[in-house]
């Protein structure tokens, strides 16, 4: 039975540097996430670490290329109901997240995905109607290979994945 429950869920680890690490809450530049469906793709995770994992200057690592109309989400611990909205031009992001063992209620559930990491203060859930670009500047590496070389935003994630996201600007 662990087997089934293994085969739909990939673990993916995500390095920060360049100086990105400090956009991350609580500059961490090591994470790694358990995904709840073998469906992902890299442009679907970057929409993920947005909302969940970069603290500040989200703009500095990502954008939204499409607007969502607002999913509720319900917290079952609560009964909270809480609206995911993303829009780039007002910079809004509110999440609600489910109980601790990942409980989400939702409209059309097949829309969302649960994520859980190795630090629990960025577990969460992946809208995955969401589209998200990199800024230019980030570089983007896949198994050690630039994401140009494979297929950029619409990458299959696979099973222990090294996704490493590196800064090529350096203010001052």
């Amino acid at each position: 039975m662990d087997d089934e429950i293994e085969d739909v869920n990939i673990i993916v680890n995500l390095e920060f540097s360049g100086g990105l690490d400090s956009l991350v809450i609580d500059q961490e530049k090591e994470l790694t996430l358990k995904i709840f469906s073998k469906n992902i793709n890299l442009g679907q995770l970057i929409c993920y670490i947005r909302n969940y994992i970069i603290g500040t200057k989200k703009d500095f690592f990502s954008y939204i290329i499409t607007n969502t109309t607002g999913t509720n989400y319900t917290n079952s611990t609560t009964g909270t109901t809480n609206t995911n909205t993303n829009t780039r031009e007002s910079g809004t992001n509110t999440r609600g997240l489910g109980t601790s063992e990942g409980a989400v209620t939702e409209d059309s559930n097949e829309d969302i995905i649960r994520i859980e990491c190795n630090l629990k203060k960025y577990n969460g859930i992946l809208n995955i109607n969401e589209k998200c670009k990199i800024r230019p500047g980030v570089l983007v590496l896949v198994n050690n290979t630039d994401w140009e070389l494979l297929n950029k935003e619409n990458t299959i994630l696979k099973n222990h994945d090294l996704i490493s996201f590196i800064s090529t600007l350096h203010g001052g």
